[in-house]
Order: C-alpha cells, then sequence, then structure tokens
C-alpha cells in the first residue's frame, strides 16, 4: 500500500488585510459540488457574525467561522466533508458581492483560496485508488484503511484473524451464564437444615428457571 495524497475540504476565506464590507446587505447562494444551490440573505445592517450564523443555518454542506488574524477578522467557509466532489463555489449580490468565489476560476483579492478539495490518492497492490474520504472501507474485503499522512513509499500490511476479541466475548458470555445459574440456583433452593428457603422456592413459575439451574456451568475453551 502507498498512500500519495489526503482528502482534503475545501477551504475558502475572506480577505487577509481588509475586512469585507456587507453594507446594504445582500444574498450569497453556495453550491456544493452537484448539488441544488442553496441562499442565505444578510439584512441591511447585518454582521459579519449575522452572515455566519446564517450559513450555519442554511444545511448547505459547509460551515462558517470567524478568525481574527491579528488585522480583521476574517469569515472561513469550508466544506463539511472531504473529497474533491464537495468543493463549492460562492456567488454574493448586493453589499455580498465581494463574497463570490469559484475554485475553478482565479480567484479574487477579496477571497482567499485557503484549500483546494481533493481526493485521496493511493495504490494498492500497484492498482491507482481514489476516494473522497480518508476512511476506505471498499477497496479490501473486510479491511478499513485510516489514511493519516502520505507514506515515503509502498508498505507492507498483514492482515490476519484476531481471536482475543472472539475469546473475550465468549468469557463475558460463559461468566453471564454462570452467573445467572448461581443466583437462579440461590433463589429456588431448600436448606433442610436451618428449614430455609430461597424467595422463589415452590413458586410455580419457577419450573423452567429450575430447570435451567441444573448444575451446568459453562467455561471457554480458547
Amino acid at each position: 500500500i502507498e498512500g500519495t495524497q489526503l482528502a482534503r475540504a475545501q477551504r475558502t476565506a475572506t480577505s487577509a488585510t481588509t475586512a469585507p464590507d456587507l453594507s446594504g446587505g445582500g444574498s450569497l447562494t453556495i453550491t456544493l459540488g452537484a448539488g441544488a444551490p442553496k441562499t442565505v440573505n444578510l439584512a441591511d445592517g447585518g454582521t459579519l457574525q449575522d452572515l455566519r450564523d446564517a450559513i450555519n443555518s442554511a444545511d448547505a454542506g459547509v460551515s462558517a467561522q470567524i478568525i481574527n488574524n491579528g488585522t480583521v477578522n476574517q469569515l472561513v467557509i469550508s466544506s463539511k466533508e472531504t473529497g474533491a466532489a464537495n468543493a463549492f463555489k460562492l456567488a454574493g449580490s448586493g453589499g455580498l458581492s465581494e463574497l463570490s468565489f469559484d475554485p475553478a476560476a482565479t480567484p479574487s483579492a477579496d477571497m482567499v483560496a485557503v484549500q483546494q478539495a481533493k481526493d485521496a490518492m493511493l495504490s494498492i497492490d500497484g492498482l491507482a485508488i481514489t476516494r473522497g474520504s480518508n476512511t476506505v472501507s471498499d477497496a479490501i474485503e473486510g479491511v478499513t484503511l485510516t489514511l493519516s499522512k502520505p507514506t515515503d513509499g509502498e508498505t507492507t500490511m498483514t492482515v490476519a484473524r484476531n481471536d482475543d476479541i472472539a475469546k473475550k466475548a465468549i468469557d463475558d458470555f460463559a461468566k453471564a451464564y454462570n452467573d445467572l445459574n448461581t443466583l437462579i440456583r440461590s433463589q429456588t433452593s431448600y436448606d433442610a437444615a436451618t428449614k430455609k428457603a430461597g424467595t422463589l422456592n415452590g413458586d410455580a413459575s419457577d419450573d423452567t428457571a429450575a430447570t435451567s439451574a441444573s448444575g451446568i456451568s459453562l467455561r471457554s475453551a480458547l
């Protein structure tokens, strides 16, 4: 296995030197991949915080936050999912016209392309694989790959059965069964010497429980 590129989410921001002029309000249309456009509106007198909240409430597949870089507040808009299919376009009108952005076009001075939307790229046994996520669960049957960084070269991976998980599940079941058996016997028993009976001794509804409490116990053979 060799990983050459991680999947990335698109991230776009307003100018790092000049705060956006939102005077007069306007609208911002967000188009994520091939999905339907979603439009958010900012009323006259609205703030950058109002625009951030409107974007986050629009369910447009992107999220927005405000970061102060020491000079100005920047509005950062990011895809919620990684992969080239989750790249987005922004089309502003009115007071939001300077927020227009197309990742396929030359960026304007008003918007900054912080990070491109990218697919993960890797090869398995020499075969080129691309995925929109860094978690790849459908390339090798029964195996999930989590990509954390590009590799320096090919890496050999060995897949083996983990018996510890199965052993623990069997041990847990055996313990639970034996604990239940012990409880049933104590609650349905009768001590002739002390003439004391368990809480459920003589209860007609015990028949099944009493049969289960037959002295059989389980233990793991693994």
